[in-house]
């Protein structure tokens, strides 16, 4: 009897017995084959522990395969909804995932018209909003709004679908996600919150569509700054001057948090600096185991900055246990101009902040040779002995009456084993506190 020529009955009986592939081949031999094997091999592929004719159609975007593995996989459970936890709720929860990633909004449809939870995870993904939020399709966040997903879900080591929206500037996302409820305090580990990681980012729309939306303006814990030390980070001044004008304050700070013009000062942001001064920034206003403006901007070799901080009255000479004075971090960097400017604005070259050694011992120990030279040109105090270091005039002859080769060097080269054990007498931390680090902050 021709194969052609047999009843459907007998071609399903015929496929119990063929694998896969055989079926596959089968199919590829007529038309009429096709017709009758075709739901059969789906029907293979439900039945397999890892069925793959969804997950492909969701990668895809093939509509037509995910509407014959639909309509076979419907058939294991007829009376299925979103409440259901049967295998045909994995296989749609995985395939709304993978749909999310490569945006397929017609083949997330369908998996909502066939009961699929929008709120549930597959596995180690992100929610299908949370996927969406990220890369901005407006149409699939309103198509799993529209199916009542919760914007506010989220799961430890998830941010939620409002902070990444935010963070990765996505006003009409985010927009959206404000008028379904969206809560803009909401806070989550490993990432920002909305509101300050769109000012990291320096999205000032967004900044402002969540001002308008209650956002708290000088939120901060301890893990996050506020928006204003974002803003100010990342130098956008257009941002901070948004911030200002809507209450920011200029002294917020955590634990190990600095203000905005310590950041402003670090990260040499000139224009940034003049703003914050204009607007009431204290210019000598220093964490307790923080650094001032002055000294940020002194460790970082911010000529310019250092001249606006000083004519806007800042302290030269401020330090306490935990921070060094200006012209000591200024040494420690083999800074000469910085120095040397410092000096001319009058600053105590016998001062020891944070338990360093003063600024001529420091330049000596490193092999700063110009910047001792410096430092003894303006009268540094060579003779008088300090406590735990000996003379500046000792230690200066024993550098000069040494060997040639056994002098430091300004390219970091290896010492010899008589630097080291200068090194070790000028130690730069105070062995009395023990195992206590001191700070010496950025």
């Amino acid at each position: 009897m021709a194969l052609l020529t047999l009843l459907p009955e007998l071609y399903y009986d015929v496929a119990s017995y063929l694998t896969c592939r055989d079926l596959f081949n089968l199919g590829l031999s007529h038309r009429r084959a096709h017709q009758i094997t075709d739901h059969v091999l789906y029907l293979f592929d439900f039945k397999r522990k890892r069925s793959v004719a969804l997950v492909w159609a969701a990668v895809s975007g093939c509509q037509r395969t995910a509407e014959k593995a639909l309509e076979t996989y419907r058939q294991g459970c007829p009376d299925h909804g979103p409440a259901c936890e049967c295998a045909f709720q994995a296989k749609l929860v995985e395939a709304l995932g993978i749909a999310s990633i490569c945006e397929h909004a017609g083949i997330i449809r369908a998996l909502v018209n066939n009961g699929v939870d929008v709120d549930v995870r597959h596995r180690s993904l992100p929610s299908a909003l949370e996927i969406a939020a990220k890369s901005g399709n407006s149409d699939i966040i309103e198509l799993l709004l529209e199916a009542n997903a919760d914007v506010n879900a989220t799961k430890a080591g998830f941010p939620s679908a409002l902070q990444l929206a935010c963070f990765h500037g996505h006003r009409e996302i985010v927009q959206l996600l404000l008028s379904h409820g969206a809560n803009t305090d909401a806070q989550t580990q490993q990432f920002p919150p909305a509101f300050q990681g769109a000012a990291s980012k320096g999205h000032k729309e967004i900044v402002e569509l969540l001002l308008n939306n209650g956002a708290e303006i000088d939120a901060h814990d301890q893990r996050c700054s506020t928006a204003l030390q974002c803003a100010v980070a990342t130098c956008n001044k257009g941002l901070v001057e948004l911030l200002l004008d809507n209450g920011a304050v200029l002294l917020s700070t955590g634990e190990r948090l600095t203000t905005a013009l310590q950041a402003a000062a670090a990260g040499g942001h000139k224009s940034v600096v003049k703003l914050l001064i204009k607007s009431g920034a204290d210019v000598g206003a220093p964490h307790h185991r923080s650094v001032t403006p002055l000294q940020a901007a002194a460790t970082r070799g911010h000529r310019g900055i250092v001249r606006l901080l000083l004519d806007n009255g800042a302290g030269i000479d401020e330090h306490t246990r935990y921070s060094p004075t200006a012209i000591q971090r200024a040494v420690v960097n083999g800074d000469r101009e910085m120095t040397d400017l410092l000096l001319r604005r009058g600053a105590d070259a016998s001062l020891q902040g944070a338990r360093l050694a003063p600024p001529l011992y420091i330049a000596i120990a490193m092999g700063h040779k110009s910047i001792v030279r410096l430092l003894l040109s303006h009268e540094s105090h060579i003779k008088t002995p300090s406590e735990r270091y000996g003379t500046a005039l000792m230690l200066m002859l024993s550098l000069r009456h040494r060997p040639e080769d056994q002098v430091h060097s300004h390219d970091g080269s290896v010492t010899a084993d008589y630097d080291s054990r200068l090194l070790q007498a000028l130690m730069l931390e105070d062995r009395r506190y023990g195992d206590e680090e001191s700070k010496f902050a950025d």
